[in-house]
């Protein structure tokens, strides 16, 4: 038989909470960020349909503009955010060059570097979320 939830241990019933509050949250994708990845393929595999992915997530300083975003998949758009997937070799064509650009504007050159290499700290692991010195 399940376990009720107000059995669990407060530890996880905390980290439950805690992940629904960050979805309740989360940004979504404005419509000209949805018309610039509309009909293109997954940057990684070329998989269809794609999402816009945040190359700076707009909890970090990303905008709504059209070049704040790359077309993944939804498998590898889940993977990108949880920095388990190093976008820096799929973007070195040169054909996302304004969509690199326009990230540098938010967060510096250094730290986009960083973060494509690496991904971006998880949302719900604040103390990753601040600036390093």
């Amino acid at each position: 038989m399940a376990r009720s939830l107000s059995s669990r241990p407060r530890l996880a019933r905390r980290g439950l909470a805690r992940r629904i509050e960050l979805n309740a949250r989360r940004a979504r994708a404005t419509d000209a960020q949805r018309r610039r990845v509309a009909g293109r393929g997954c940057l990684v595999c070329g998989r269809r349909p794609v999402d816009p992915a945040h190359l700076v997530p707009q909890r970090l300083g990303g905008c709504g503009e059209a070049d704040c975003v790359v077309p993944l998949c939804r498998a590898h758009h889940r993977l990108f955010d949880g920095a388990r997937l190093a976008l820096a070799p799929y973007l070195a064509g040169g054909e996302f060059a304004a969509q690199i650009a326009h990230a540098i504007e938010h967060v510096g050159a250094a730290r986009l570097g960083q973060a494509l290499r690496r991904g971006w700290p998880a949302p719900w692991n604040e103390s990753e979320t601040k600036e390093e010195p």
